[in-house]
């Protein structure tokens, strides 16, 4: 039995306190209410029963307006897990989680990457930098060629195209999803910067999955949407919200209510927040179209007492993470992802290890599967370094939350009794047959004990996660899109330049 399939989770909240949180998240949003800077959202929100007040933007949603959106959300959630292919989401899905905490299905390794990080870590030159066009084509490679990878989004952004020249910000979102398009069979969400460059990075995943139909039952290149906490979106989310939802396409909303900083400093009330936030949303997109799917994650920090900064890899932020998590699953019957993907260290090695490991494997202990790779810096940089260890870490993760077969074949009574007391065990065929089912065995993490102390500490690994994705890329046969589908993704990049730029 597999700890996950088990359902046997922590729980950060009893029953009293989900509803405690969950009746305060409503009560906020009928009294102050919530700021959307779209008239259009208050428009659609006034028709359907809010209080609204122009002048402020304003929108007082009352309880049965909210659980309404709810239902709809609770019912789509029901829709996909009958369409889960043994137990999981389809993997590219609007979300870096797959869970299985709603089946009895044994957890696989299923990575998304992306990211959208600005700046690239270079490790042979010692030092963090724009993102270039190479450093994207090259993670998207990479993404590709690692089979856990099951959805390859855009792990960085194009800040310097292929001349050198910085990219114009309206392109950053239409290339990188061309450059996605066709250097991988497995593309996933990217992103949306802004509501007119919609249509183009519609038309291009149209072109990658071959009819408008097949796009929307499993969209691409579009991203995840945030609020701005407390209670508020602003008018460009707002702008890219509706256009996701007039077309009838998914919204993601992840708020990033900060302990201490821009929420209460108490962990309660940072969750409350974020419960709020996601319900003012979905309330809002059902308005403006109720079959337009919704969906939710959750990262949020909590202040440093020593500098005022923001952290994500405090223990008080996997909480509030999985309890805002929780009370969607347990209360509301649907999922929210968390925000295991934001570490606080700026460069891969021990601290990064320590964060990403933490927040991994405590996540999981509260049946939120969740496996990314490759982020740094509160989302601002990304490492293939850091990539190649959180994947060894999510490796060892899987293989934990997989657990262990109890039977008369694993208990191997015959094979003790056969052998005898006092014998060895790792020359005998059942191990041989075995080992590989039952053992984790790490590339980067190594476990050598018999070494020189100076051979030892030489063993630097950051090096070896550096040689092992070089090794990964020098060995995968690139994926190249048929050269129709090239072509016409090329044609409407063109369009998209002579439009926005």
């Amino acid at each position: 039995m597999g700890i996950i399939s088990g359902n046997n989770f922590i729980r950060m909240l009893t029953d009293t306190e989900i509803d405690m949180i969950y009746e305060s998240a409503l009560a906020i949003l009928d009294d102050p209410g919530f700021q959307f800077n779209s008239p259009a959202m208050l428009d659609a929100l006034r028709d359907k029963g809010a209080r609204v007040d122009y002048a402020a933007n304003m929108a007082r949603l009352p309880r049965q307006l909210a659980e309404e959106a709810l239902s709809i959300a609770a019912r789509e959630e029901a829709e996909r897990i009958a369409k889960m292919n043994g137990g999981f989401y389809p993997e590219n899905c609007l979300t870096f989680s797959w869970h299985s905490a709603h089946t009895d299905a044994s957890p696989r390794l299923a990575i998304a990457m992306g990211g959208g990080c600005p700046q690239y870590l270079d490790y042979e030159n010692n030092l963090k930098r724009d993102a270039t066009y190479h450093d994207f084509l090259r993670m998207v490679r990479l993404g590709d060629a690692l089979p856990e990878v099951k959805a390859v989004g855009n792990p960085l952004h194009i800040v310097v195209d292929e001349n050198g020249n910085r990219m114009a910000p309206r392109m950053m979102a239409i290339k990188g999803a061309a450059m996605i398009a066709k250097n991988t069979s497995k593309p996933g969400i990217s992103v949306l910067l802004h509501p007119e460059q919609l249509d183009f990075l519609i038309e291009i995943g149209v072109v990658v999955k071959g009819s408008w139909e097949a796009y929307k039952r499993n969209p691409v290149f579009i991203n995840n949407n945030d609020t701005v906490t407390p209670l508020t979106i602003n008018s460009h989310e707002c702008d890219i919200i509706a256009a996701l939802a007039r077309k009838g396409l998914p919204v993601m909303i992840i708020p990033m209510p900060l302990t201490g900083v821009n929420a209460p400093v108490t962990l309660a009330s940072a969750v409350m927040l974020g419960v709020a936030e996601i319900l003012a949303t979905w309330t809002a997109v059902k308005a403006l179209n109720p079959d337009a799917p919704v969906e939710a994650g959750i990262i949020t920090g909590a202040m440093d007492v020593r500098t005022g900064a923001a952290s994500f890899s405090t223990p008080e932020c996997i909480m509030q993470d999985v309890a805002v998590a929780q009370i969607f699953r347990h209360r509301l019957k649907t999922r929210c992802s968390v925000g295991i993907g934001f570490n606080d260290a700026s460069y891969p090695g021990a601290a990064s290890a320590m964060h990403r490991c933490f927040k991994m494997m405590a996540a999981a202990a509260c049946g939120e599967v969740n496996f990314p790779i490759g982020i740094l810096n509160a989302g601002v940089v990304y490492s293939p370094e850091q990539a190649m260890m959180d994947l060894e870490l999510a490796r060892a993760a899987g293989r934990f939350m997989r657990g262990f077969e109890v039977s008369a074949e694993t208990l191997a009574v015959d094979l003790i009794r056969e052998a005898g007391p006092g014998a060895m065990f790792f020359d005998r065929e059942h191990t041989v047959e075995n080992m590989r089912g039952e053992l984790w065995v790490p590339d980067i993490f190594t476990r050598s004990k018999q070494g020189e102390l100076r051979d030892e500490m030489r063993r630097d690994m950051v090096l070896l996660a550096y040689e092992k994705w070089k090794a990964v890329l020098a060995a995968a046969e690139p994926y190249h899109i048929e050269d129709y589908k090239a072509r016409e993704i090329d044609r409407i990049v063109a369009a998209a330049e002579r439009k926005l730029t």
